[in-house]
């Protein structure tokens, strides 16, 4: 049974999507979901959950490594 990794992301503006998680969250590992909840006005809400089947390197060192804001800049 293989461990899996989960990565909750917040603060998100309405212009991200699926595919701009997996451009900028892709290079620390093997992504296998992206959960980007929508709500009634077909919006998402603003957080999302990244499940990775590996992550590269070591998991202890990466949180400090990740793309701080990167997400809000995605146009």
């Amino acid at each position: 049974m293989s461990a899996c990794h989960v990565l909750k992301v917040y603060r998100l503006t309405r212009n991200v999507n699926a595919e701009h998680l997996q451009e900028i969250f892709g290079e620390y590992g093997e992504i296998s979901a992206i959960d980007l909840p929508i709500d009634q006005s077909k919006n998402h809400r603003g957080f999302a959950t990244i499940e990775y089947i590996a992550l590269l390197g070591s998991s202890r060192s990466l949180p400090r490594s990740w793309p701080r804001n990167t997400w809000t800049a995605a146009k």
